[in-house]
């Protein structure tokens, strides 16, 4: 949420007009600083709900910030919404520098995640391997266990991991498509939840190696994997669209005709087998359509699928245009949503800025354009636009999430979560092709968990800001003007608020001592900002909440400050600059506590053309609201657990009871704090089972009445502020009935006032 309107939903803050340059509706978080992705790979970011994290992995370039040391670094980054923090977890060193490389990430039935990835290009047996991490524990990305692979006959490319977990008769199974034997999409098939995979499967074909059909993969959480594909590459054919899905190892048409009984041995059908969504040549409000290309696919466990794809007005590739389809069980339909203009550069002439559906609003959607789909006015920069229809894509009505851009914004992604709650992802910077970009990953994330007040703005000055071991700090200056090349920091006079500003690397590279700005604040949770300035170029600051986790925070990466931001007046523009914030994360500051923000440039590469201009820290209160939210799923009977009332500190007693069971059956409640943590109950003979609290008390709610409801148990929480933003977990298990054992889907509490 934009700081200082935390009662504002997303949608709403899209409804005001922007003001200057690069402006962002939400809450900009920076999530990787050197990265990118293709969007034959999925899925690029997810939502654990259970952990509270969002993960999202890319490629880095050695074009971006670091060069050769990051290029080819293939990275995952999760942000805890808990504690605002992103940690980076180097999933392999250097592999490749091609956006096609990013890993497809999957949460695992028991938390754990898997992230699958490989080589674009090259010879010899590197791009032949498939290679894929599990995390260790459940819930934390920051340790994995060692690269796996499976070699194919030739080499790979385009990861996409699927669990099913009631296929198979609910032992369930994860599969990853993957382009590989003859560039056709093959199928890799885990039946231990993604640890060990094994075959190569055939989906598609259309016969030659260089006639690869390109596919949209989107599973319904339970027992399908639908697939939307072209034939080939729109440059080498006149592609139309096509729909299926995988089901019971089978590939069927939309309608559940079974078009090949399996796929997982090495003959595949060709795409036509499958239902035509759009036919190359429909012409659309009088002109007609070429070359489509699949963009984005999602499908819900009601039959409901909904498609994005991409096709030229009158064959030019100057002039692509976005099309939704929407399947509802007997019938495809068809809208033109919005022109998406050229290409982003000629070699790949349909390469556009693409979009994104919505997974959990079915009438929502993002794109990237240069074209505004407001007017049609060309834009300088690609932006991103929020789309949403009232009538099922016939028309749609925008807002845009970034405008005034200085550098492109690119591939919109949005991973499932649940309603309410929306994490929209993508990467801006400078793409010059697949393999050289200098780009960086961020994303708003609108919840409920991420809402803090009004920014107080505090100046850094020689009295708050010392080095870090504590010592004064020794800048040059006061003084207007360059400060000299000499390792230490210079007063600048004459911009920034209190008419100064901390500067380095002016006149040429050098390396600067840490800084430590130190503001006594009241007791509370805070979200913290570093700002600096930037002119049109692309000016830095390295910061963070910790000294050993400082990171660099490149203008292009962050969002331009604004005067809704604050509590105050402050000043956002000078001559030739403009204020920038960065955002570092959560501090929880005790009575007589501080704010502690350390601050530094790049310690080599740093020039007159990427300067540091620091100003000064700013904290938001953060908001505590509480909430609940069903998650998981139930084993062995139809009850679920049901709460009244929320889970508020000091408050009304937050009811609890158990619905939907076996009359006579006995219910009790597991409860855990802190983390869910899910256990496979299989091994005890309880297949498709998972206990979510991870601490357990068990209280006993009593007998199910007729209607299969349990008595209600008052869960009264304490006014204690310790617990603000805690969780519970809440599951029911139902005992005393033919089935022996049963369990709810769990509920998350968030603590809160």
């Amino acid at each position: 949420m934009i700081q200082g309107l935390p009662s504002l939903t997303l949608g709403l803050l899209l409804s005001t007009a922007a003001s200057g340059q690069d402006r962002v509706r939400g809450h900009l978080v920076t999530f990787l600083d050197n990265g990118a992705w293709s969007w034959f790979e999925d899925e690029r970011a997810v939502v654990d709900p259970l952990a509270g994290k969002i993960l999202v992995g890319s490629c880095a370039d050695d074009a971006g910030l670091g060069g050769s040391a990051r290029g080819g670094d293939i990275d995952m980054a999760a942000l805890d919404l808990r504690t605002g923090r992103v940690s980076r977890f180097e999933l392999r060193d250097r592999l490749q520098g091609d956006d096609h490389n990013s890993p497809a990430l999957l949460v695992r039935p028991d938390g754990r995640y898997v992230a699958m990835y490989g080589m674009h290009g090259g010879s010899g047996t590197a791009p032949r391997l498939s290679r894929w991490r599990v995390s260790t524990r459940p819930g934390d990305p920051t340790a994995w266990d060692p690269e796996q692979s499976l070699t194919h006959p030739v080499a790979m490319s385009y990861s996409n991991l699927h669990h099913l977990p009631d296929a198979r008769n609910g032992q369930g199974v994860t599969y990853n498509f993957v382009r590989a034997a003859n560039w056709d999409p093959n199928v890799m098939v885990s039946v231990d939840g993604g640890r060990t995979f094994t075959g190569s499967g055939k989906l598609l074909t259309e016969g030659g190696t260089s006639d690869r059909p390109y596919v949209k993969y989107a599973n319904d959480g339970s027992t399908r994997v639908h697939v939307l594909t072209t034939e080939r590459h729109p440059r080498n054919f006149d592609n139309s669209i096509y729909h299926g899905f995988v089901e019971n190892d089978a590939l069927h048409d939309s309608f559940g005709n079974v078009v090949d009984p399996s796929v997982l041995d090495a003959s595949g059908v060709r795409p036509n087998a499958l239902t035509r969504v759009f036919g190359t040549g429909t012409v659309v409000g009088g002109t007609t359509m070429r070359r489509a290309w699949t963009v984005d696919l999602e499908a819900d466990g009601g039959g409901q699928v909904r498609a994005l794809f991409t096709a030229r007005a009158l064959d030019r590739d100057t002039d692509h245009r976005l099309f939704f389809g929407r399947f509802d069980g007997a019938s495809w339909s068809i809208h033109e949503v919005c022109a998406m203009g050229g290409y982003l550069y000629a070699a790949e002439n349909d390469y556009t800025g693409l979009g994104a559906l919505h997974p959990d609003e079915p009438d929502r959607l993002f794109v990237s354009t240069r074209i505004d789909p407001r007017n049609g006015a060309t834009l300088p920069h690609y932006e991103i636009f929020d789309g949403r229809t009232p009538d099922q894509g016939a028309t749609w009505s925008w807002t845009p999430v970034t405008e005034g851009s200085s550098v492109d914004n690119l591939r919109p992604i949005v991973p499932a979560w649940t309603s309410g709650r929306s994490a929209l992802l993508w990467f801006r910077g400078t793409y010059s092709t697949y393999t050289n970009y200098d780009t960086a990953v961020v994303g708003v994330v609108d919840a409920p968990e991420m809402e803090s007040g009004p920014i107080t703005y505090v100046d850094a000055t020689r009295a708050n800001t010392t080095l870090l071991n504590g010592a004064p700090l020794n800048a040059t200056g006061p003084a207007a003007g360059f400060g000299p090349v000499d390792g230490l920091w210079h007063e600048r006079t004459g911009f920034g608020n209190g008419n100064t500003v901390l500067t380095s690397d002016e006149q040429g590279s050098e390396d600067v001592p840490v800084l430590r700005t130190r503001v006594p604040t009241p007791p509370g949770a805070y979200d913290v900002f570093a700002f600096f300035w930037s002119n049109s170029g692309q000016w830095l600051v390295r910061a963070g909440l910790d000294n050993a986790d400082l990171r660099t925070f490149e203008k292009f990466a962050v969002e331009a400050a604004d005067a809704s931001d604050f509590a105050g007046s402050v000043a956002l523009t000078g001559s030739t600059v403009q204020l920038y914030k960065a955002y570092l994360g959560r501090v929880d500051v005790p009575a007589g506590g501080t704010i502690d923000v350390f601050v530094d440039d790049l310690a080599t590469g740093q020039g007159t053309t990427t300067r540091t201009w620091y100003d000064g820290i700013g904290f938001a209160p953060v908001t505590t609201p509480a909430g609940l939210d069903t998650i998981g799923r139930g084993c062995r009977t139809q009850a679920v657990l049901a709460a009244s009332g929320g889970p508020v500190l000091g408050g009304a007693a937050m009811q609890v009871s158990v619905q939907g069971g076996p009359p006579a059956a006995v219910a009790q409640l597991l409860v855990g704090f802190g983390q869910a943590t899910p256990v496979d109950l299989g091994t005890l003979g309880l297949a498709g089972c998972t206990l979510y609290p991870e601490t357990l008390a068990t209280l006993l709610l009593g007998p199910l009445d007729a209607s299969g409801t349990s008595p209600a148990l008052p869960i009264l929480l304490p006014n204690d502020p310790a617990l603000l933003r805690a969780r519970l977990v809440l599951q029911g298990a139902v005992t005393g009935f033919s089935g022996g054992l049963g369990l709810t889907p769990a509920l998350l509490a968030r603590l809160g006032r």
